[in-house]
């Protein structure tokens, strides 16, 4: 059985479009090089500033990415998804050098929105390029070959974070830009175009307005893709609470911050040794109760963290949050993709990057509100947040009796634009 799953992975990787491969090394060095956000924490309070401060930094990031979600699609729809990447990616690593000479706490909090915004145009962008590039029944396997990249990244970048941490902040910072700027060029020289709208005559603004406006007329009556986007909000609530608050909660048990860039590298080693296998496996089971399993996982493993004490112990509750990550996103990816028309990929991935951009508004506040509350207890909002996204998925399966199914799922009739 491994075998074939194996064999047939190969064989699909194999079939992808060269420019496919160009996403993935990016992606690779991107995310190896994402070293200042998770770490913006730990540095703000080592500068001096309150975990509260620290908390409305990372909201900030947050609220720069809620706009993005907006921009970020129209402009993936419009100027075309290569441009709209190389926009991103150069502008953010500008951003993160910024930072570093930043030490008025209004300018952070304006620098760290910079960086949300700039960060967050791209996935709209790069998802949909995805989309225009791999046949519908090779996206499963595109998407989990995009998560493998970013977690091969995340599995080295924050354990050299982490080391560097003990020699100079700068280092991170240059790192980060130089990384991101390095994807960037990258787009422009190896990346096609992708598909994007006819440009239009009337202002900016009204073209934005406009198509959005087009976009929720559409998405709101598109059910599987509204279920599955506010079942997402609270876990993309979740995630940046566990990265925000796990490097102060690790400190606060007397752990090295070494440790905490190992305990997030561990789960970038584990995506990168089983996720492929397990999409094989995954992908032939109705996406909404693997989905449903996967956000399960998510808020038992975030949960966990409440008990942990040792290096080993957060690294166990890791592997079970890794666990759901792995379940879930491959196929919700590929899900998710096949839902949107083709001329409106773009802004429906942004959609979805609005919900992200929401939870990373939310999360770092409500983490660090917890956590001065309720110590290492709370961790136990995983559980709730985790339940309340499994609540809505399976809401939706007892009203809806036969959920669509990952290469069944009808899409509503685009052409009412």
């Amino acid at each position: 059985m491994k075998i074939v799953l194996l064999q047939k992975l190969i064989a699909e990787f194999r079939a992808l479009p060269r420019a496919v491969y160009v996403i993935f090394a990016g992606n690779f060095i991107n995310r190896f090089g994402h070293f200042v956000m998770p770490f913006l924490t730990l540095y703000l309070t080592g500068k001096g500033y309150s975990l509260g401060q620290a908390g409305m930094a990372m909201a900030a990031n947050g609220m720069g990415g809620l706009v993005a979600s907006f921009i970020g699609g129209f402009l993936a729809d419009t100027i075309g998804r290569r441009n709209t990447m190389f926009i991103s990616l150069a502008g953010n690593g500008l951003c993160i050098m910024a930072l570093y000479f930043a030490n008025a706490f209004p300018v952070i909090l304006l620098l760290t929105a910079c960086c949300g915004f700039t960060s967050w145009i791209y996935p709209p962008a790069a998802n949909a390029l995805l989309t225009d590039l791999v046949d519908e029944d090779k996206r499963v396997t595109a998407f989990a070959g995009v998560r493998l990249s970013i977690n091969a990244g995340w599995a080295l970048g924050p354990a050299v974070a982490g080391f560097l941490l003990g020699y100079s902040f700068l280092a991170l910072f240059v790192g980060d830009a130089v990384t991101s700027i390095t994807y960037g060029i990258m787009t422009l020289l190896w990346l096609p175009h992708g598909l994007c709208a006819r440009k239009s005559s009337r202002s900016a603004w009204h073209a934005v307005t406009s198509a959005w406006g087009t976009t929720f007329r559409h998405a709101i009556r598109n059910r599987p893709f509204v279920v599955y986007a506010l079942a997402l909000l609270p876990i993309a609530t979740l995630l940046p609470m566990l990265i925000v608050v796990q490097g102060v909660a690790m400190r606060d048990r007397g752990l090295p911050a070494s440790n905490f860039g190992l305990v997030m590298a561990t789960n970038g080693v584990l995506i990168i040794a089983c996720e492929l296998i397990l999409t094989q496996w995954t992908r032939r089971f109705t996406p909404s109760k693997v989905i449903t399993i996967g956000f399960g996982l998510f808020g038992i493993g975030a949960s966990l963290m409440a008990f942990a004490h040792t290096l080993p112990e957060y690294m166990s509750a890791m592997v079970v949050f890794t666990v759901g990550e792995m379940t879930a996103f491959p196929i919700a990816m590929a899900y998710t993709a096949k839902l949107a028309p083709q001329d409106m990929r773009g802004r429906y991935q942004g959609i979805l990057s609005l919900m992200w951009a929401l939870g990373n508004m939310i999360g770092p506040v409500l983490g660090m509100a917890l956590y001065a509350r309720f110590g290492h207890m709370a961790w136990l909002a995983g559980l709730i947040l985790g339940g309340l996204a499994v609540a809505i998925l399976r809401l939706n399966e007892v009203r809806v009796k036969a959920a669509p199914t990952l290469l069944h799922a009808v899409p509503i009739n685009a052409n009412d634009q």
